[in-house]
Formats: structure tokens, sequence, C-alpha cells
């Protein structure tokens, strides 16, 4: 058995379901943050053990949200 095995890329329908969780996930952190400007720090972890680093700056004025 290798050290590390194949990954099985996921279906499509699991794939939306994860992007609709992120989604739901950021717009979450946007309301629980509220007016005005933040930073948000982002860390992947990739297959390959390398890290994705991101950065979002975010302005929010009066959130409404539907």
């Amino acid at each position: 058995m290798p050290a590390r095995p194949e990954l099985i890329r996921p279906d499509d329908a699991a794939i939306a379901a994860a992007m609709s969780r992120a989604l739901t996930a950021i717009a979450l952190v946007t309301l629980a943050l509220g007016d005005g400007k933040h930073t948000l720090n982002l860390v992947a972890e990739r297959t390959d053990d390398t890290f994705v680093r991101g950065q979002a700056d975010l302005s929010a004025a009066p959130i409404r949200c539907a």
C-alpha cells in the first residue's frame, strides 16, 4: 500500500455542495464581522503538503442579506 493513496476526484454534486457550504460560511463570517474594514487571511494545505495563502480586504457598509 502506498504511503499516500491516490485521491479520487469528487463528483460534480459533491463539489457543488462544498461550494455552497463555503459561500454560506463566508456570508456568515461577513455578517459576524459587521460594518467597517476587515482583513481576512486564508491558508489551505494542498494534497502535496504545500500551503496556499490568500488575503482579502473587506470594507462593509451596512449589510443587508435577503
